[in-house]
C-alpha cells in the first residue's frame, strides 16, 4: 500500500501559491511606526506572501486587474458603470464632440488633444431610497473608475514553473 506524503499547497483566494511571511513569522505584525503601527511590510500585515516563483505572473495579474479598473471616458461603452460624483452609475449615452479644449499630451511624438465628451448616466437609487435623476456631465478624456468583470487568474496560474523532482 503506498502513501502520498504529498501536502496541499496552500493558495491565495486567487490560486496562486503562498507561504507563511518570514518576517513577521506569519503574524502580519512587525516593529511599531507611527503611521502604520505594527504592519509588516513583507506580506502587507496579511502574515502571507506570494512564493517566489510565482511572484512574476502575481504582479502581472494585479497589473491586469488595475488596467481593467482604469480607462479612459473614449473607452467607455453604453452599459458600463463608472464612478460619478462618488456613487457607480450606469453609462446610457456618449457623445464625442469635435470641440477641442486646449489641453494636450504628448508621448513618443504622438500628439493627443483633449475633446469634450458629454457622458449620460442613468439614475440611481440610494440605499435610503434616495432616487438621483438620470444625468449629463461633460468631460475631456481623462482617466475615470470603471467597475468590469474579474481578470480570470488561469493564464497567470500558467505562467508559473512547475517544479522540478529530485531523482
Amino acid at each position: 500500500m503506498e502513501t502520498n506524503n504529498t501536502e496541499a499547497i496552500p493558495t491565495n483566494k486567487s490560486g496562486f501559491p503562498i507561504e507563511e511571511c518570514s518576517r513577521c513569522g506569519g503574524s502580519g505584525h512587525f516593529s511599531y511606526n507611527d503611521v502604520h503601527g505594527t504592519m509588516c511590510f513583507g506580506c502587507g500585515g496579511t502574515g502571507f506572501k506570494v512564493i517566489k516563483k510565482a511572484k512574476p505572473a502575481w504582479e502581472a495579474y494585479k497589473e491586469a486587474q488595475r488596467k481593467m479598473k482604469q480607462c479612459t471616458y473614449e473607452d467607455l461603452n453604453i452599459g458600463d458603470c463608472i464612478a460619478h460624483n462618488q456613487i457607480w452609475r450606469k453609462v446610457s449615452a456618449i457623445a464625442l464632440t469635435p470641440k477641442r479644449t486646449g489641453g494636450y499630451s504628448k508621448i513618443n511624438d504622438e500628439v493627443t488633444y483633449d475633446y469634450e465628451i458629454f457622458i449620460t448616466v442613468s439614475e440611481a437609487t440610494m440605499k435610503d431610497g434616495t432616487v438621483l435623476p438620470e444625468e449629463t456631465f461633460k468631460t475631456v478624456n481623462r482617466y475615470c473608475a470603471k467597475r468590469s468583470g474579474v481578470v480570470d487568474p488561469a493564464p497567470f496560474l500558467a505562467m508559473i514553473p512547475k517544479s522540478r523532482k529530485k531523482k
